[in-house]
């Protein structure tokens, strides 16, 4: 089941992962911890990308309360974009800055990328969430600007930018 859902995730069919896994709830009683904690993952994924915050919300808090695991950047902006959809902007605020705060601790150059889309994130939730914001996801933006070292970090800074504000507005009912 786990291997299925794998590979479903693996070409966006979501809702097939969602079909397998719903399907297998009651098997997944008898699943090991770390088995069941990753068909619980491959589930909040499936449902945020159906847009499906309210049951993404739900698992994502069974699998938090569960796991064993501390929470990586990953999982955190995981939360924080399933709390965007939900037009819940404080509650997201606080997962992207998780985030942004564990990239921080890490001292290697694989995760910038990584961090500048988390800092756009995370601005632009705070854009979302109050005027009031404003200052700080300006200055989000501008320091995510600054390191940017050469021309190809800068577009793609630029674009998920871009990407992650159309795409929240485009999907979110809050507007």
């Amino acid at each position: 089941m786990i291997q299925l859902s794998d590979n479903f995730d693996e070409f966006n069919e979501y809702e097939y992962t969602i079909e397998v896994l719903e399907g297998s709830m009651d098997v997944m009683e008898t699943f090991e911890d770390e088995d069941k904690a990753q068909a619980e993952s491959y589930l909040v994924r499936a449902y945020f990308e159906c847009y499906e915050f309210l049951k993404a919300k739900a698992t994502d808090e069974t699998l938090r309360s569960t796991d064993i695991s501390e929470p990586d950047c990953c999982v955190e902006v995981l939360s924080g974009r399933i709390e965007d959809g939900l037009c819940n902007y404080q509650a997201a605020v606080v997962y992207f800055r998780k985030a942004v705060a564990w990239l921080q601790t890490q001292e290697t150059q694989e995760y910038d990328d990584l961090s500048r889309i988390c800092s756009s994130l995370l601005a632009g939730t705070l854009l979302r969430h109050s005027a009031d914001n404003e200052a700080e996801a300006f200055a989000i933006f501008q320091e995510q600007l600054h390191r940017c070292s050469d021309p190809l970090s800068t577009n793609v800074f630029l674009f998920s930018c871009f990407l992650f504000s159309s795409s929240a507005a485009d999907a979110s009912p809050c507007v």
